[in-house]
């Protein structure tokens, strides 16, 4: 009989160990005197953490040329070719930056303690949802294509909506209410207008305790359709530059200096898209192609 369980399970007891949902990570970092307390304080990390977790286990079986490790702690001294080969296979630097934030947590030590040379995490690096999407296959899924750029949500949160969740407002809005988002943080989507009635009888077309969607098409870029969402919602709310005050535009900088917008705008499509913090909008989803 194995004296390990096996990795995959050593994993799972790791991380689950370290969750601590409801807690605060600001009170957290004041109390610990670090910017990275110990600990998952979100439901979004503890999911992408445990998955990048997995891929690495995974990495190390399908291996042929490492011994055969059984305990995970032996495993660290493996992280750095691992993260390494992420980036000779043309990884994008976040997506690098992503296993290597789980991988630390998991082993409780600090990235840089791996010996990997870290890209820049800029905006011209990121290749998730970047390539052009395949026309063929979103008209197949046109349906749920426009319900992402109707409401922006994460693909997890439109696995979790009902038909009770979608409906019109006193004002005629029409309303996705999204029970458990990014940290477990409810929200309320105002549908874009040109989409509202497409989202409301998809919706509609299931029991009010039922799902909206019981699967969805693994290819479909949906950061590619929530960035959709956000510059168009901001496009309809966004002010004239020239007429609005100083302290009131937010100017880029880097490789963007320059470019201006609103704030108020920003703000309310970062709500809007779960997120309540204007530098994401303006990094991830406001870049002029």
């Amino acid at each position: 009989m194995s004296k390990h369980k096996s990795l995959r399970h050593q994993v799972d007891t790791i991380i689950y160990g370290q969750l601590r949902i409801g807690q605060s990570k600001y009170k957290a970092r004041r109390e610990e005197g670090t910017k990275y307390p110990k600990g998952i304080f979100s439901h979004m990390t503890f999911e992408t953490y445990m998955q990048q977790c997995h891929q690495f286990v995974k990495w190390l079986k399908e291996n042929e040329e490492l011994p055969k490790v059984s305990a995970i702690a032996d495993a660290r001294k493996y992280v750095g070719i691992y993260l390494n080969e992420l980036k000779d296979n043309d990884y994008s630097a976040f997506t690098v930056h992503t296993a290597a934030s789980a991988l630390a947590k998991l082993f409780e030590c600090r990235m840089e303690d791996f010996g990997v040379d870290f890209d820049k995490r800029e905006r011209k690096r990121i290749k998730r949802s970047r390539k052009d999407p395949d026309p063929e296959y979103e008209r197949k899924h046109q349906g749920i294509v426009d319900f992402y750029r109707g409401c922006g949500l994460r693909r997890c949160e439109m696995l979790r909506l009902k038909g009770e969740d979608v409906y019109r407002n006193e004002s005629g809005d029409v309303i996705v209410h999204v029970r458990k988002g990014k940290g477990g943080k409810e929200r309320f989507v105002i549908a874009r207008a040109q989409y509202a009635e497409h989202i409301l009888k998809m919706a509609g077309a299931v029991l009010p305790k039922e799902n909206v969607f019981l699967t969805l098409p693994g290819k479909l870029q949906n950061h590619r359709y929530r960035g959709d969402f956000a510059k168009g919602l901001y496009y309809e709310l966004a002010r004239p530059i020239d007429e609005i005050p100083k302290n009131e535009i937010y100017i880029m900088r880097k490789e963007r200096a320059g470019e201006k917008y609103d704030r108020a705008a920003m703000l309310e499509v970062s709500r809007q898209l779960g997120h309540n913090r204007v530098g994401v909008i303006a990094e991830s989803y406001l870049y002029k192609d």
